[in-house]
């Protein structure tokens, strides 16, 4: 008698690992989270304690034909199909929900949970981590389940299986469409750490999201827990920060009418904020700059710029997330070694098109913007666009003639 796939799996992989064990940074093992919060903690950065349930501990709580099939069955949706999506989403979702999670997996947590807590009443954070996420290319920021502040082992190993299960929210399934990333082929691991009770907490982004300047660190920070920042509830504090010089470019003091806090017995509440707490700064310089020193070596450790989830309590910082920013503009790569300003324009992200046409797409494009250029008159010993490269100018450059004769003439310079 032979094992089937997933039963040799559960047998060769653990269902739990701790930060600091080898194979925590397997992205196939622990996920994209996971494997990104080994990474900072082998490199000695403050990342609180605790452990992942690993994707063989998904394999195992999904190992029913009925799920298998409901599974398979997503291939045939059409990204742009909500409605089924939707209902295709919340069935699967619901049969791993009534799935007993297996005992194997309830020891393995639990015994983790012993080891990890510092008192009887240990809260902690229990967050998604599929192996698809958190990618330079796709991060999925959002679309799985994150539970704070859970206490007791049943109520841990019920979020869990949330977790799991949220790996088919209807954001996840038509993100995955999209993408052509395979429904079968991603699983999901979870992320269990002590929790944080920050005073303050919030977002690094180490080159600024929103110029695509790779010097400039933003900061947005708020009083209490992130999620109220995260979800855009409200708006913290906003600040740049010149990462060569260390310079606070601005500071600029939010409006936070609520925060998000963590309630004795578990679980979370919004409350709202007094006068005095909603516009008073949460950060100084020197905390805004050890920040960013952090967030310069969290770069370094990836090799990207970062967006890194940070909390601060009694003036300590823990990181409790880092993954790539995906919506810079690229640079070429090999870079220029020279030491000159150069700067680059991608029309393709301008239009949101970060991925190459197709061929067909890319030849009705040429045909559509010559038949623009003839109706003005186009130059027609020139090509369009052109090209001309000086000493220290290259300018593209193309002239347009109108029905009368006159000539105008759009240059792009690059110095």
């Amino acid at each position: 008698m032979t094992m089937s796939e997933s039963e040799e799996s559960r047998v060769t992989e653990p269902y739990v690992v701790s930060f600091d064990d080898a194979g925590a940074t397997e992205r196939a093992l622990v996920g994209g989270k996971g494997a990104n919060l080994a990474r900072l903690v082998d490199a000695g950065l403050p990342v609180p304690t605790g452990f992942c349930v690993t994707t063989a501990a998904y394999e195992a709580l999904i190992d029913e034909p009925a799920i298998q099939d409901a599974i398979d069955e997503l291939a045939a949706l059409e990204p742009t199909d909500t409605a089924a999506i939707a209902d295709a989403g919340a069935a699967l979702r619901a049969q791993i929900q009534d799935c007993d999670v297996p005992q194997e997996v309830r020891d393995a947590i639990e015994t983790s949970l012993d080891a990890t807590a510092s008192d009887p009443g240990q809260a902690y954070a229990v967050r998604s981590s599929a192996t698809a996420e958190d990618l330079p290319e796709a991060s999925f920021a959002g679309q799985q389940e994150t539970f704070l502040n859970i206490r007791g082992a049943d109520a841990i190993i019920d979020r869990v299986r949330a977790c799991m299960a949220s790996l088919f929210t209807d954001r996840a399934i038509a993100y995955r469409a999209r993408n052509d990333i395979s429904h079968e082929e991603v699983a999901i691991a979870v992320v269990v750490q002590r929790m944080i009770t920050p005073d303050v907490s919030g977002i690094l982004f180490t080159a600024d999201p929103q110029t695509g300047n790779r010097h400039i660190a933003s900061i947005e920070g708020g009083v209490g827990l992130g999620e109220a920042l995260v979800s855009g509830d409200t708006t913290g504090d906003a600040v740049r920060v010149d990462q060569r010089t260390g310079e606070v470019l601005d500071y600029e003091v939010g409006d936070q009418q609520v925060a998000v806090r963590s309630r004795s017995e578990g679980g979370t509440e919004t409350v709202e904020l007094d006068a005095d707490d909603r516009t008073r700064r949460v950060l100084s310089d020197d905390q805004v700059r050890t920040l960013v020193q952090m967030g310069a070596e969290i770069e370094a450790l990836f090799e990207c710029p970062q967006d890194i989830e940070w909390c601060l309590d009694d003036g300590d910082v823990s990181i409790v997330q880092a993954r790539p920013i995906t919506s810079l503009f690229p640079l070429p790569d090999p870079m220029p070694r020279d030491d000159r300003l150069h700067v680059y324009f991608s029309m393709g992200h301008t239009q949101a098109m970060a991925e190459a046409m197709p061929p067909l797409a890319a030849d009705l494009f040429r045909k559509w913007m010559g038949d623009i250029f003839a109706e003005f008159g186009s130059d027609e010993n020139s090509r369009w666009p052109s090209r001309q490269v000086g000493a220290s100018t290259s300018t593209s450059r193309r002239s347009f003639g109108s029905n009368g004769g006159d000539k105008a003439s759009l240059t792009v310079s690059i110095r």
